[in-house]
């Protein structure tokens, strides 16, 4: 008698645990499963917006601004993936001049931005690429200083200058400077420095993901400026310089 409820003790303990198991391995599938569709319908809708991208021609100034005699000759650079705004110091010193006391050797600053994780890796691989286009991640500012440039990289097709007017290159440099995340001093945040080769990472306080990469970052501080590009439609670095190429 004792044995047969022993016996069934078991019988019962052991059907509980199975049901505790079975319960929770069916809560994970179901989770893994939502989270797999969750995925997949961003990269679908992403790869929707790239086609799109790729195949419209339409293009708009965010912030239009009169067509006035050039104040200052700036330059939107390409390194592979990436986009960038090359700026004169001189332009800078008055208006972001924390920038230029960092690295007082250089003529010319580029600015760029970007997923914190695979612009400061040593090496972007495809992983840290599928992470910052699927998933909201923080971001950072790049700033390189440049003591001289030479003639052969300014007439390359990766480079492009844009002549923009004194009010829209005040308010590009407003857009940039407005990129940088700050402390309670409100003094800009460095994430890594490299002096010698005026290289600097900053912390920025905007949010990196799948439509507002850092070629449409680029792209909407050029609209800031007048220029006539549409930052919608500038996920990539070559839809970027194609806009800006039309207008030559």
């Amino acid at each position: 008698m004792i044995c047969s409820s022993i016996s069934s003790l078991l019988h019962t303990k052991f059907y509980e645990v199975r049901f505790k198991q079975i319960s929770t391995f069916l809560w994970i599938e179901g989770s893994l499963m939502i989270m797999g569709i969750r995925v997949v319908r961003r990269l679908a809708w992403l790869i929707g917006v790239f086609l799109l991208t790729d195949c419209s021609s339409v293009r708009q100034a965010e912030l239009p601004v009169e067509k006035v005699e050039a104040a200052e000759t700036i330059y939107v650079t390409r390194r592979g993936w990436h986009t960038g705004i090359l700026l004169p110091s001189t332009a800078l010193d008055p208006l972001f001049p924390s920038i230029i006391k960092q690295m007082p050797r250089a003529t010319h600053v580029a600015f760029s931005w970007g997923d914190r994780r695979y612009f400061m890796a040593g090496e972007g691989t495809l992983g840290l690429a599928i992470r910052a286009a699927l998933f909201p991640t923080q971001s950072v500012v790049h700033v390189e200083g440049y003591n001289w440039l030479p003639q052969r990289y300014i007439n390359s097709e990766n480079v492009l200058p844009m002549h923009l007017s004194e009010e829209g290159l005040r308010l590009m440099i407003d857009y940039i400077r407005e990129s940088f995340e700050r402390d309670s001093r409100q003094q800009i945040i460095p994430l890594r420095q490299n002096e010698e080769g005026m290289s600097h990472f900053y912390l920025s306080h905007i949010t990196y993901w799948g439509t507002r990469t850092c070629n449409v970052w680029t792209a909407r501080a050029l609209a800031k400026a007048g220029v006539d590009i549409h930052p919608a439609l500038s996920l990539t670095a070559g839809r970027v310089m194609r806009q800006l190429k039309e207008q030559k």
